[in-house]
């Protein structure tokens, strides 16, 4: 069967395509079909198997939920809906069950009386997005528990509550008791709890985590630690880090906040295995605004060997810097094991400045260029491009000239559209 849908889904724009994926669909029904006499459906009309197929073979609109339903892939189904005007209406249907995004509290209440009402519909739903900004009232914590309980295919969960009464009433009900045998990504503005912690524990299937607020402002205790052994993606706060068993799998990690003996940890944990590293707006601000020491980019070279993309935040409203001295005089030898050339990206934190003030970006623009012109012939060819930009996106790509003389530029999106793109 999912090679079946495989076909189904791989299809071309050459030749008939209604054709293909009615056979294709035809071969689907074979096994669910076997002890049913053999006919085929035209027009509304039922003829004999032995009938000539015809290219506009049509099959009920519950025959094709059912073959589609099969599909895990947005993907997929996206290319389903390009096959035909028939397929579309039915695709764009299980796209809108499948991938699920709410905003607003009434289409969250909506959601919670479907999918607790109907099995079938709590079946579909693979992936959840759910932004709750204020409190949506008395009761409604149990109503959200009890959907999240009924959801067991869930595969992907976006879970923004905002409001910190409203967080504090699901956890107490059970949010995070709720299971998800197939859940691979998570992502929540829950606090640390022990309750977050063991909801971690059960999910080991989580590659991707989102844990942008949950720390204590204390280091735990490292006797217990949290086993995330499929583990790809991690934001979190560095404190947060000693309570994870470490993990081989981990290669992307994001630090909305760290200090700098924190990132010394890191490197002595993960350095040889990352090849993505984020700092936050307000990662290793602290220790840099109050004189104190820094890290030398020779050290990020050195001590994080596949390290292929280092993305730092800065601050238009005083000296401030991200906390790693790039312009730091290298001390020789130049010896980096390094299994591959690295990309920096300079963002600028608080991009208020920058709104319709071309003068502003104009500085900006040159004061990047100095430095990065100075890094790009410090440390060729260890460092290939610097990228730089605000509102979390890069704007321009930097590289050195052969002669090593010059910068050459490249655009990587519109100046004047970048407060209007979001992360």
């Amino acid at each position: 069967m999912p090679e079946l849908l495989r076909r189904l889904s791989a299809w071309t724009p050459k030749g008939d395509r209604r054709r293909g994926s009615v056979q294709v669909a035809a071969d689907l029904l074979d096994d669910r079909c076997q002890d049913m006499p053999r006919t085929r459906i035209k027009a509304g009309k039922v003829l004999p198997s032995d009938a000539h197929a015809q290219p506009d073979i049509r099959f009920p609109v519950e025959i094709w939920e059912e073959i589609l339903s099969y599909m895990e892939d947005r993907t997929q189904l996206v290319r389903v809906a390009l096959v035909c005007r028939s397929l579309r209406s039915v695709a764009e249907e299980m796209l809108s069950r499948r991938f699920v995004k709410l905003v607003t509290t009434q289409s969250i209440v909506s959601f919670c009386d479907a999918v607790t009402t109907s099995r079938r519909f709590a079946n579909t739903v693979f992936s959840l997005e759910m932004h709750v900004r204020h409190h949506p009232g008395e009761a409604f914590a149990q109503k959200l528990v009890a959907a999240m309980k009924s959801l067991h295919h869930l595969q992907k969960l976006v879970l923004l509550v905002l409001d910190d009464r409203f967080a504090h009433e699901c956890v107490q009900e059970g949010i995070l008791d709720a299971r998800f045998p197939t859940l691979t990504l998570f992502q929540t503005f829950f606090s640390d709890s022990p309750e977050l912690l063991r909801f971690l524990e059960y999910h080991v299937t989580i590659t991707d985590l989102v844990l942008p607020y949950a720390a204590h402002r204390h280091e735990r205790d490292s006797e217990s630690k949290v086993p995330v052994p499929n583990l790809r993606r991690l934001t979190c706060d560095a404190a947060l880090l000693p309570s994870f068993s470490p993990s081989k799998t981990l290669t992307d990690l994001f630090l909305p906040l760290c200090t700098l003996d924190q990132l010394e940890r890191v490197a002595s944990t993960l350095g040889k295995q990352l090849r993505r590293l984020h700092f936050g707006g307000a990662a290793l601000m602290a220790q840099q605004v109050r004189g104190e020491r820094s890290w030398p980019f020779q050290s990020v070279l050195s001590r994080f060997p596949q390290l292929e993309y280092l993305e730092v935040c800065q601050r238009l409203d005083g000296e401030e810097t991200s906390g790693i001295d790039f312009l730091a005089p290298g001390v020789p030898p130049f010896r980096f094991k390094r299994t591959s050339t690295l990309t920096v990206a300079w963002m600028i934190f608080d991009e208020t400045h920058l709104e319709h003030n071309e003068q502003m970006r104009s500085y900006v623009r040159k004061a990047f260029d100095e430095s990065a012109l100075q890094v790009l012939r410090n440390w060729a060819p260890y460092v290939g491009q610097i990228l730089y930009g605000w509102n979390a996106r890069a704007i321009t790509a930097v590289r050195l000239s052969p002669d090593q003389a010059a910068l050459t530029h490249r655009a990587l999106i519109e100046e004047t559209n970048a407060h209007d793109v979001a992360l």
